[in-house]
């Protein structure tokens, strides 16, 4: 038990440091800013076909551990697992990755070609591949809660394109993680 009990440990441990590693590297992007497009309502939309918003982005209250450092860089919406993920407007999958037990889990990442960059994170499937053109509506996975993940919902994250990466994590060896400087995904949502 004892064990088991500090394997938890460690990997809590290890998933709050990735956070945290993730919040570091987002905070030296915020220059990148400056190349999104003019918040404009209705430039993006929703990436489930019934929002239902369960975290805000930004300073959060949550008390649970998953937001220790007190910042959440996107949007949650939840619901079932298997629900159908969308892309967001029309754009190029750039990425695609599974994290495992950590950060995001299993994910996707558009470029839309005007600037932004969408993530959409914790899925339990991804039916888009990397390369692939996609159009607004088009699915690119299904619902789930992989990753650091407090529940069924998808991560909803805007980034600057310029500022966008793959980051190799210096905390878990192997871990390549998606950063970039991020926006409130609202102020281009319908």
């Amino acid at each position: 038990v004892d064990k088991y009990s500090g394997l938890v440990d460690d990997l809590q441990k290890q998933r709050e440091e990735i956070d945290s590693e993730i919040e570091d590297i987002e905070a030296g992007k915020i220059s990148s800013l400056v190349d999104l497009p003019k918040y404009k309502k209705g430039l993006l939309d929703y990436p489930v076909k019934s929002p239902r918003l369960s975290q805000g982005y930004g300073k959060t209250s949550f008390s649970g551990k998953a937001y220790a450092s007190g910042k959440h860089n996107g949007l949650d919406f939840a619901d079932k697992t298997g629900t159908t993920i969308m892309a967001a407007a029309d754009g190029k999958v750039i990425g695609t990755g599974d994290l495992g037990k950590y950060a995001y889990g299993r994910w996707v990442a558009i470029d839309h070609g005007n600037g932004i960059v969408t993530l959409y994170g914790h899925l339990s499937r991804i039916t888009a591949s990397r390369g692939q053109s996609v159009k607004q509506g088009q699915k690119i996975g299904e619902m789930g809660s992989t990753g650091y993940s407090t529940g069924t919902h998808v991560h909803f994250t805007v980034f600057s394109a310029s500022s966008y990466e793959l980051r190799e994590s210096s905390k878990v060896s192997g871990l390549r993680i998606p950063v970039g400087a991020t926006v409130n995904p609202s102020v281009y949502l319908p």
